[in-house]
């Protein structure tokens, strides 16, 4: 399949590798680098072993126990308090269940986010699919 790039007008200087991009309703600009997941992750928890499906910028899963695992950098991010969202669910019998995970941190640090799976009254539960991202800047 062939790739084709269009360009009318390209100008502008980039500083230290900071992209300005036009936003929507092209009144505004956004910085390309701050919108973008710093880190990814998709595992699979369910043998009480965390076993990488996809990831970027992740080094390695600590388990913690059931329902807990914590995701390692390879790159920090610049500072502890960064943004984490994350999803997970498992299969009970035939039945799917879905659950949400969190990020467990009680107090933040910049090399990792723990997550906690768990079901309605959260009752920890180790995640068949658990996919969590990371925002903010990278040290």
């Amino acid at each position: 399949m062939a790739s084709e790039l269009k360009v009318n007008t390209l100008t502008g200087v980039s500083t230290a590798g900071s992209i300005a991009v036009t936003g929507e309703g092209n009144s505004t600009t956004t910085n390309l680098q701050q919108g973008l997941a710093k880190v990814f992750s998709s595992l699979a928890h369910e043998s009480g072993t965390p076993t990488a499906k996809d990831t970027f910028n992740v080094s390695s899963y600590v388990d913690a126990g059931t329902g807990v695992v914590t995701v390692m950098y390879t790159n920090n991010m610049g500072v502890s308090n960064h943004c984490v969202g994350a999803l997970s669910n498992y299969r009970e019998s035939s039945a799917q269940i879905k659950n949400v995970s969190l990020n467990a941190n009680t107090t933040f640090v910049s090399d990792r986010h723990p997550l906690l799976a768990g079901e309605g009254t959260w009752t920890l539960k180790d995640g068949e699919n658990i996919s969590s991202t990371a925002h903010g800047d990278l040290a």
